[in-house]
């Protein structure tokens, strides 16, 4: 499926990168495979807790999420409310919740997710200006924020 082969250039896009990779959410065993080959590291996390969630994000620095497809994109949301950089994909919805906060790829082309990861990893400079964004975006989403625009919402159509 073209979600899977998503995964897979995301994943392969991390060979030859001096970085621990942590991969939330089940992978199948041709992608296990391909991994092996290709000598990725990984550590893999499937059906954690929020709390384990949120260890994730506070020990990771940036999160990948390249994808096709999202309902929402709340792992955008999550990622830069904890102080991790985001990269992820050019469409609707991560767009619009990144907030301008994040750097954006062609899901299907993994040479280009490999060069953003360069870019991060390479320049602190970047780094700190995706975290502070990120942090910035994340306020946007804050449940009493939220309950003001619904409230706001009402009254206006009321």
């Amino acid at each position: 499926t073209l979600q899977h082969k998503n995964i897979k250039n995301m994943l392969l896009s991390t060979k030859g990168l001096n970085i621990n990779l942590t991969v939330v959410g089940e992978i199948d065993k041709e992608l296990k495979n391909i991994f092996k080959k290709e000598k990725i590291d990984f550590k893999n996390y499937i059906n954690i807790s929020d709390n384990k969630m949120n260890n994730l994000y506070k020990n990771n620095d940036i999160l990948l999420m390249a994808s096709n497809y999202e309902g929402f994109g709340m792992p955008i949301i999550e990622a830069q409310a904890s102080g991790v950089a985001v990269i992820t994909s050019n469409i609707e919805p991560m767009k619009t919740v990144a907030g301008g906060s994040a750097l954006h790829v062609c899901p299907q082309n993994k040479n280009e997710i490999k060069g953003m990861l360069k870019k991060v990893i390479s320049n602190d400079k970047l780094f700190k200006i995706l975290v502070k964004k990120g942090l910035i975006n994340s306020y946007n989403y804050k449940s009493s924020k939220i309950v003001k625009k619904y409230c706001d919402l009402y009254l206006k159509i009321s």
